[in-house]
């Protein structure tokens, strides 16, 4: 089982760093948005360059998950890239370049119904098949929301929920109706 994943900030170089929570623990760390150096968890040394720089696949990337399929995606401004948790080998654009108009992502996540959201600094958060990556519909539509320049979203434990932090550290929260 894999756990979630956790993104530190250094200088201007942003580091998202995913864990294996299998016995090998291996600490997968993107740096630059260009490259994903792996760690060892008990040791803290470096093992190797596991995509190194001359991957362009996800050139620019700011934030990796893992899929539903166990492989590594790359968030991007306007597409997710898939590539092998394994070999670190280039898969496929699991979300196509601009799909659904998807422009300044910010953020993915996968919510509690297995499909993947993306918030963008647009103000919306586009909702895709988590095992397909074809779009499904906007979530949060730009239109009407007040949630231009979000960073971050995260689901909640709740059934439903939903929680939003935007750059000016406003939170807000999306409950189903009952």
């Amino acid at each position: 089982m894999w756990s979630r994943i956790h993104f530190l900030s250094l200088s201007l170089t942003l580091f998202v760093v995913a864990i294996d929570a299998e016995a090998t623990m291996d600490i997968l760390v993107l740096c630059g948005g260009s490259r994903v150096e792996r760690y060892n968890s008990t040791t803290g040394g470096f093992m190797d360059h596991f995509i190194p720089d001359s991957h362009t696949a996800f050139n620019g990337a700011t934030e990796m998950i893992y899929g539903s399929d166990g492989n590594l995606l790359f968030l991007s401004d306007s597409t997710v890239t898939r590539c092998d948790s394994v070999t670190g080998a280039y898969i496929n654009q699991f979300v196509s370049v601009g799909s659904a108009g998807l422009n300044g992502a910010t953020s993915m996540e996968f919510g509690p119904d297995g499909n993947l959201y993306i918030s963008t600094i647009h103000g919306n958060v586009n909702r895709y098949d988590g095992t397909t990556g074809a779009f499904i519909d906007y979530f949060i539509p730009t239109q009407g929301s007040w949630l231009n320049g979000a960073d971050d979203m995260l689901f909640t434990p709740e059934p439903s929920s939903v929680l939003f932090l935007t750059l000016g550290m406003v939170v807000l929260r999306k409950r189903k109706q009952v």
